[in-house]
């Protein structure tokens, strides 16, 4: 039970981190979008 639970929260937790690398990467391809504009 209580490994379930930690496996769990680990699970969530490189979700999170995905989810926040996908954004990280979205807006510095957005940075480089502009930069080439101007």
């Amino acid at each position: 039970m209580l490994d379930e639970g930690i496996k769990g929260r680990e699970n969530r937790l490189i979700d999170e981190w995905i989810h926040l690398f996908s954004i990280v990467v979205m807006l510095g391809r957005k940075i480089e979008y502009v930069k080439n504009t101007y």
